[in-house]
């Protein structure tokens, strides 16, 4: 899943591990544009090898009530925000964020979509641009592949 705070992020494409990003808010963000480009890198893998019949998306749930991050300190402000709009009920439940996912895994209106992204409404829409390249996404891609090599086989 992704987020609407991949718009407010700038990552470091030298520091891919946020060893040097002390903010827990701006590493979540940087995550979750990561997500969206991986996604989309996936998506073009697939399509070159001629695999049609499996398709990756990814969505953005929208602020949902659940219990993530509450036990985090994120400064006062933020703090406060997030624990008056989870009481408040200012956020939608587990089971309405969960519906974009839902659809796409099984509407047939999606059927051979890939590599998109969906807003919490169902619709897809832009992802971030501001520091998409295609050389970003591949060094993303290929440090993300060196990550996970040991467990591959």
């Amino acid at each position: 899943m992704a987020s609407s705070t991949a718009n407010m992020v700038n990552p470091d494409m030298n520091d891919l591990n946020f060893k040097n990003e002390p903010s827990g808010q701006k590493r979540y963000g940087i995550s979750k544009l990561f997500v969206i480009w991986n996604t989309q890198h996936l998506a073009k893998l697939l399509k070159n090898q001629n695999v049609h019949n499996v398709t990756v998306n990814v969505s953005h749930p929208g602020a949902v009530a659940t219990n993530f991050g509450q036990n985090s300190d994120n400064g006062f402000w933020n703090n406060l925000i997030y624990k008056v709009a989870l009481k408040s009920h200012l956020m939608s439940s587990p089971e309405q964020g969960a519906s974009t996912n839902f659809y796409l895994a099984t509407s047939n209106q999606i059927k051979g979509v890939s590599g998109k992204y969906f807003n919490n409404k169902r619709k897809m829409i832009d992802s971030p641009k501001r520091h998409y390249s295609e050389e970003n996404e591949l060094k993303l891609w290929n440090y993300c592949m060196k990550v996970v090599e040991p467990f591959l086989n």
